[in-house]
């Protein structure tokens, strides 16, 4: 028996978090991109006018300082959405992180203003997304609470404790 992704709210366990299943299928969102292993997606300086949900492959999504070793914050699997904080970047208009594939990569680019438009009409994609928000928010709130603890010990018991429960 699968355990459901929100066991004590009953109401969400129907829901998903937004995939290429939520847009329409003839493509008129926007476009098909590849990026070879190693090329970069979108740079820290870059325009957070897109959204993008990968088709194939892997991608990084990393920090951006460059007189600091890059961060990994999260790995894009297919199927999933990367890029969707362009929703929260309309003061500064830039990205702020890095995004690289992993390996050979293919994903739908839809322009910001396309991807708005689109949700004002659908109301699943738009409770899609609203879920993927806030189960990235949930799993950044819990690394942040594992890196809260000073001692290694505590932050490896917080993250194990986190797995098994996940």
């Amino acid at each position: 028996m699968d355990t459901p992704k929100f066991p004590h709210h009953r109401d969400c366990e129907a829901l998903t978090g937004i995939t290429l299943d939520h847009l329409p299928r003839d493509g008129s969102l926007g476009r098909v991109r590849r990026f070879a292993k190693g090329a970069f997606v979108w740079h820290a300086d870059g325009a957070a006018d897109c959204i993008y949900f990968l088709r194939k492959g892997r991608v990084v999504v990393m920090t951006a300082k460059p007189h600091e070793r890059p961060v990994a914050l999260r790995t894009i699997e297919p199927n999933q959405p990367l890029g969707e904080l362009c929703l929260c970047s309309v003061r500064t208009g830039i990205r702020g992180t890095t995004a690289c594939a992993l390996v050979d990569s293919e994903a739908f680019e839809i322009k910001l203003s396309t991807f708005m438009g689109y949700l004002r009409q659908s109301r699943a994609a738009l409770e899609a997304l609203m879920v993927t928000l806030c189960m990235r928010l949930t799993d950044a709130e819990h690394r942040i609470e594992v890196m809260a603890h000073r001692g290694a010990e505590q932050r490896l018991g917080r993250l194990l404790l986190r797995l098994a429960t996940s």
